[in-house]
This record gives C-alpha cells, sequence and structure tokens, in this order.
C-alpha cells in the first residue's frame, strides 16, 4: 500500500496508509504568531484513527473535533479518552490504552509503550540568539502589542484536564512490513523503548522539545540537553532514520525553533540517518 506523512507542526502528522488516515496527536489550530500549518482543524473531513501521546492541550486540542468531523476513533490514555469524550465523542470511539497491548486497526498494528513526558520549568535553555522567554516576550510586545495579546490569549483558558500529561504513550505503527515509531514529548522510560527495540523501525518520529522541557529518562532530568537525549533513544531503538518532531517554534515567543542539523553527525555515529522535514510537506513511506 502506498503510505505519507504529512506534518502539521508541533508533533502532529497526517499518516495515511492506502485509503486510512491515521492522526498521530490533532493539535492544529496555533496561536496566532505560529507558522500556518496546511489545514484549520474544522477544514478536515478525512480521519479514521487518531493516536494521541499524551494529554496535554498541544497535543490533543482538536481530537475531539476531527474525530466528530471525520468519524475518527480516539486512541490514547484513560485521560485522553475522558477528555475527548468530556467534550461529546461516544465511548465507544475511544480505545484506552496503557501500554503493552496491540491494537488491529486495519489495515494497520499498533502498539503503544509507555513514556514519560520532559520536565517543564526545571530549567530554561536560551534559544540561539541567547535570549530568555521573557526577552522573547518583551520584544513581541514591544513590536506588536495586539498580536502579544492574541498569542497569549490562546493559552488563558485552556481545560484543567490538559494541563496533565495522562501518562504518555509512544507508538509503533506497522503495516505491510514498514514500522513507524512515533514519540511526541521528551522522556522515555528505557525498559519501554528496549521493548519497542525488539520491532525495529524503519523510521522513528523523535520529540525534541527545547525551551523549557528538560529531557527525562525514567524520572531523572537529563541536563545535557536534547541532543545527547535524541541520540541515546536512537543507539537504543536503531531505528533506519530518523525525523524530529515539538522542535519547532510552535507557541512563539514561549517557544523557539531548534537547528535540526546539529543533530545530524550523532545520529550519524549512533548508525541513524537524519532525516529533515519541513512544515506541511508530504512525503512517502516505504
Amino acid at each position: 500500500m502506498n503510505a505519507t506523512l504529512q506534518w502539521f507542526g508541533t508533533a502532529t502528522w497526517r499518516l495515511t496508509v492506502g485509503d486510512t488516515v491515521i492522526w498521530l496527536d490533532a493539535y492544529i489550530d496555533r496561536n496566532a504568531l505560529a507558522a500556518p500549518v496546511p489545514q484549520r482543524a474544522a477544514e478536515i473531513t478525512s480521519g479514521d484513527f487518531i493516536l494521541i501521546g499524551h494529554s496535554h492541550f498541544d497535543h490533543i486540542a482538536e481530537a475531539s473535533l476531527v474525530a466528530k468531523n471525520t468519524g475518527a476513533t480516539v486512541v490514547g490514555s484513560a485521560l485522553s479518552c475522558e477528555i475527548v469524550q468530556d467534550e461529546g465523542l461516544p465511548p465507544a470511539k475511544t480505545i484506552t490504552c496503557a501500554g503493552g497491548e496491540e491494537l488491529e486497526l486495519a489495515p494497520v498494528k499498533v502498539r503503544p509503550f509507555r513514556s514519560l513526558h520532559g520536565f517543564n520549568g526545571l530549567r530554561e535553555w536560551p534559544d540561539p540568539a541567547g535570549r530568555t522567554r521573557e526577552e522573547r516576550m518583551a520584544e513581541v510586545q514591544a513590536r506588536d502589542p495586539e498580536l502579544a495579546r492574541a498569542a497569549a490569549a490562546h493559552t488563558a483558558n485552556i481545560p484543567e484536564k490538559q494541563r496533565q500529561d495522562g501518562g504518555p504513550l509512544a507508538y509503533i505503527v506497522e503495516w505491510d512490513g514498514f514500522r513507524l515509531f512515533w514519540h511526541d514529548t521528551p522522556g522515555m522510560v528505557q525498559a519501554s523503548w528496549e521493548q519497542a527495540a525488539r520491532y525495529p523501525a524503519d523510521l522513528a518520529i523523535l520529540a525534541a522539545a527545547a525551551g523549557f522541557s528538560t529531557p527525562n529518562i525514567d524520572g531523572e532530568p537529563q541536563h545535557g540537553g536534547v541532543v545527547p537525549f535524541v541520540t541515546g533513544m536512537t543507539q537504543i531503538l536503531k531505528p533506519g532514520a530518523v525525523v524530529l518532531n515539538h522542535h519547532d517554534d510552535w507557541m512563539p515567543p514561549v517557544t523557539f525553533h531548534l537547528d535540526e542539523a546539529q543533530f545530524a553527525e550523532p545520529l550519524s555515529t549512533a548508525g541513524s540517518k537524519l532525516e529533515i522535514r519541513k512544515l506541511g510537506e508530504s512525503f512517502s513511506l516505504g
């Protein structure tokens, strides 16, 4: 079957396998300062399944809307399924998992793996220009106060449940002998990753969030930063190729874009090739 991937920014992807559309996360309507994505959530008319990596707003915000408009079934943690049910999605259109299951979602097989969230707020990482988050926010406020207010309004009324991670999950999606590993926050449970490595991925999409998130391995902060963290994941998983996500400037001025090029040499040393994909780009798999 033909298969394609398209990046909608942050950690959201549209995976199409034959005639089946599988969303990986569903955060689509970003703030007023973020780069535009291919479609607004209300414009999306195709979807069969939505896999949610964790329950934070920047991963689940439009899941119920997309599911209602397309008939898609939402797959995720108990909290993720509770969130979309609270927003009117019937329980029959959700599949709750905790890691370790095998889900036959024809034409694909999905294996969730227990994961962890990065440590938010433990420390702040400056952007490539050396600016702090407060300095970036002050610059936007000085340049365009109205736009700064619009950006701030984006996070003013986040539902309380979408401020909780709900127990993150990573997933392997498999079809026709091709395996895709997807991960949406810079944390990992090493034993889970070792289990996932039993199903070698042709392509791994790995979270490389920067700014205020410190990588997390088994509950221990990784102060060396996201490059050695992603490299370490790659050494365990041994995928054929790696694509990054959550490394973009997804919620400016709070966030900033992380240059992918700095990952190329460490990942090559770890035995995998870095593929750089652009926002909105659609590319073939297999």
